[in-house]
């Protein structure tokens, strides 16, 4: 019986880390196309304001307004971010990577060997918690700000540029949720540098 228990333990966390892992390629090569065409349009516009540590209404507007004259397949890069980034992919990333510093965080508390780890963990995965709350927040604020680009109001932009600075804080405060955030990023750009690379010599 204690077998099968394990046996089932250990299918269930597999199929957690497999999801994580869809979750975080699924947003990485969302983020890889926006990248390959915000360079490709040479506009400094194009700059994702989740991203960024402040902006405000004009910022968002500059933004809107650039990615709107950039195509993505057969979308403007706007649409694309919206719809296939911000309301889709991104929440899924974000659930994701608090969901697996979170785990990591609760076998860093429950394991018996250095009690300061244990409890070091707790506010660590509570840092991880906040962090996916803020960043799907986030993410639907700023959906909604720019499906209406043309009239940006200063409060949304303003209460989404806050929410944006509790997920970054957040993030950071979690130290695991970063040490992993910055080893998907630095596959992406591996990836952005090789699609690149291969965009130039087919031109």
């Amino acid at each position: 019986m204690h077998g099968l228990e394990s046996i089932i333990g250990d299918w269930r966390v597999a199929a957690f880390v497999a999801a994580a892992l869809v979750a975080f390629i699924w947003g990485a090569a969302g983020r890889v196309r926006w990248n390959l065409a915000c360079n490709a349009s040479g506009n400094p516009a194009m700059r994702i304001p989740e991203r960024s540590w402040s902006y405000d209404a004009h910022d968002l507007q500059a933004f809107a307004n650039a990615a709107r004259h950039v195509r993505i397949g057969q979308q403007s890069a706007l649409d694309f971010y919206v719809h296939n980034i911000l309301k889709r992919s991104d929440i899924c990333f974000a659930i994701a990577l608090a969901a697996v510093t979170a785990f990591v965080c609760y076998e860093i508390a429950v394991a018996q060997r250095c009690v300061l780890f244990n409890w070091a963990a707790l506010p660590l995965g509570a840092m991880a918690i906040l962090y996916g709350i803020a960043d799907v927040a986030e993410d639907l604020k700023l959906a909604s700000i720019l499906k209406h680009p043309q009239s940006i109001d200063r409060a949304d932009a303003a209460a989404a540029n806050m929410l944006t600075r509790i997920k970054i804080t957040a993030l950071i405060l979690s130290v695991i949720g970063v040490a992993i955030y910055l080893v998907i990023s630095g596959a992406e750009m591996g990836a952005e540098k090789l699609l690149g690379r291969r965009a130039v010599a087919r031109a």
